[in-house]
């Protein structure tokens, strides 16, 4: 049997490992199954925060393909990250070519699955569908804000017309005459 694939968050790999480099490709015993070590998270991608907000997760797995996950619908979301100077064309062409070598070639895949791949950014699969409803709030935040502005130069507006005498007596009168303490 074929050892399963996992990769680590960097929190679990500083916790478990002590950020131990060798653990790449380790092999370790998940749930009584030989597992591989295939990577380790940046510290900066925080998988719990997007996908499982208010749990921690230590370990990622990848969702198996069997006639069970076949019933339950052919939707797989999968996270990657570009390579420099890759482009999100590029990667979908590529996965085009592996998605079709996959359903003609593979035997572990089951009969009758159709996949399809599409490749987007994370801040579009993440808000893509909210993204109208999102800049029609910041619209209506900027308005109050506005608003906001509008009212507060009306009140100093207001409360200088009300010193206005005040200030052509002060003007007529010029500035305050200098004091006898002996400074210049």
């Amino acid at each position: 049997m074929k050892p399963g694939a996992v990769i680590l968050s960097y929190r679990f790999w500083q916790r478990r490992f002590a950020g131990d480099k060798l653990v790449i490709g380790r092999l370790l015993i998940l749930n009584n199954s030989p597992t591989t070590v295939v990577g380790v998270l940046p510290p900066t991608f925080d998988f719990a925060a997007i996908f499982t907000p208010g749990s921690e997760v230590d370990v990622i797995q990848p969702f198996p393909l069997t006639p069970e996950t076949a019933r339950w619908g052919n939707t797989i979301f999968g996270i990657g990250r570009l390579k420099p100077g890759v482009t999100a064309g590029q990667a979908q062409a590529e996965l085009l070519v592996i998605n079709e070598q996959l359903r003609t070639g593979s035997s572990s895949i089951p009969k009758g699955w159709n996949f399809g791949v599409a490749v987007s950014p994370l801040d579009t699969a993440l808000r893509g569908r909210f993204r109208g409803t999102f800049l029609v709030l910041a619209s209506a935040v900027a308005c109050v804000l506005v608003i906001a502005c509008v009212n507060l130069s009306n009140l100093l507006l207001a409360r200088l017309n009300v010193r206005r005498q005040e200030f052509a007596v002060r003007i007529a009168l010029g500035p305050p005459a200098a004091t006898s303490s002996g400074r210049p």
